[in-house]
């Protein structure tokens, strides 16, 4: 065979592999492209908008605040998985406004037809709609009707989390020393845990949004807090937790009580003699996203509840106290320490830094689950763990009242269902 056409035949067939190798690839982007409908049309996030009748109530998506006042849109993620406030694809927005009673949304997951357009023929359907989430789609458009606080009607179709059944009705409170606790007020709780920083110089906890589950469990099930009465926070923003404390000042009235438990990165400043608390977005190189203490006992203080009691596990969390308490074994009398106001704080160390893994938490969560007691003081219930902490741990639990909050000698009472 002449050279020339060896030559020739040579770069024809370099020429059929090349558009082969071109081809190849164009084959298997049409591939995935044509199973994934609706990622491409849709997306992986979606628009939705909350209306309540009347405005203005705050919006909680999932358990987290959102800093949001309906009217409002917001982008949620078309994948979500199961939490303790919901099921897996599955969205509960909670309207919250002052004088009018907690409205839940509730809204699972519809399946998107446009992924029906994918390629069955291809022997791997959805290869990409499934882990994006964009086979599924929530209704655009939600509105609530808000009742007033102390309406008969509530919005009881659906429940706050999806492993709860409807709280049971209260009943009458049994003799204390052949008295009862008259004008007992809603029992409200914030709970934060604060595992992950942004800032890389700030460790990564494992701990506290375990020890915050484990607190909001035990509170929901056994005692008078009712879940929709609960704001849990996990990983939460400054704004996020400066957002929460103005709601709880702004919806808490005089005959409530309210609870509020904070496990996170605390730092104490002995040069200024200020400790503070570090929401996620803190950074170590300032303090301006940390939360002083001062600041925590001014929420204190302007929350004008009957009782609040503030329950930190971090590291300098005793610089909180005004006084610190040692208790005596004598019993309360529950009726006179629930008629004076109280603002106490029970903390898991004085001045010093504090495992990430908590005995303090583990012993508290132990005592209310095993208490047996109809009316449970929190002085009665740290002297039945603080011997145990002591026992186990290098950290001195501690009990007191919280400075400038206007505490006036009584105690937080938990409530047995």
């Amino acid at each position: 065979m002449p050279l020339t056409t060896t030559v020739q035949l040579m770069i024809l067939n370099l020429n059929i592999m090349k558009n082969r190798l071109v081809k190849v690839p164009i084959v298997i982007v049409g591939v995935f492209l044509l199973n994934s409908c609706a990622t491409m049309f849709y997306g992986t996030t979606q628009k939705v908008n909350i209306n309540s009748n009347p405005s203005g109530a705050d919006l909680y998506i999932n358990g987290i605040a959102t800093n949001r006042q309906t009217p409002c849109e917001v982008t949620i993620k078309r994948k979500v998985g199961t939490t303790e406030f919901n099921k897996k694809n599955q969205y509960n927005y909670v309207l919250k406004k002052n004088g009018y009673a907690d409205y839940l949304i509730s809204d699972n997951a519809k399946f998107n037809y446009v992924s029906l357009l994918n390629l069955y023929w291809v022997g791997i359907p959805y290869i990409i709609d499934i882990p994006t989430g964009a086979i599924w789609k929530y209704e655009k458009n939600n509105t609530a009707n808000l009742a007033p606080s102390n309406a008969t009607a509530q919005n009881t179709s659906v429940e706050f989390r999806a492993t709860e059944s409807a709280p049971p009705k209260a009943n009458p409170a049994p003799a204390v020393n052949n008295k009862t606790i008259n004008n007992v007020g809603k029992y409200y709780a914030l709970i934060i845990g604060n595992n992950v920083y942004q800032d890389q110089n700030i460790h990564t906890l494992d701990e506290p949004i375990k020890d915050a589950t484990k607190l909001y469990n035990v509170l929901t099930t056994k005692y008078t807090f009712l879940s929709q009465n609960v704001t849990f926070l996990k990983n939460a923003s400054y704004e996020q937790m400066i957002q929460a404390f103005d709601d709880l000042s702004n919806k808490i009235t005089k005959d409530d009580n309210v609870l509020v438990f904070y496990a996170g990165h605390g730092w104490f400043n002995e040069t200024q003699n200020l400790g503070y608390w570090l929401p996620v977005d803190a950074k170590k190189s300032n303090t301006a996203y940390w939360i002083p203490n001062s600041r925590i006992s001014d929420y204190m203080n302007s929350i004008k509840s009957k009782h609040t009691l503030l329950i930190a596990d971090a590291c300098f969390s005793g610089s909180i106290f005004k006084t610190r308490s040692a208790f005596s074994d004598a019993e309360p009398s529950i009726n006179k320490l629930y008629e004076m106001p109280s603002k106490k704080a029970m903390t898991s160390g004085t001045l010093k830094e504090v495992p990430d893994k908590s005995i303090f938490l583990q012993f508290l969560v132990q005592r209310l689950n095993e208490n047996k007691e109809k009316y449970l003081s929190s002085d009665m219930l740290f002297t039945s763990f603080r011997q145990a902490v002591l026992n186990n741990s290098p950290t001195e639990p501690q009990y007191g009242t919280i400075q400038n909050a206007g505490d006036e000698g009584g105690e937080f009472i938990f409530i047995l269902k």
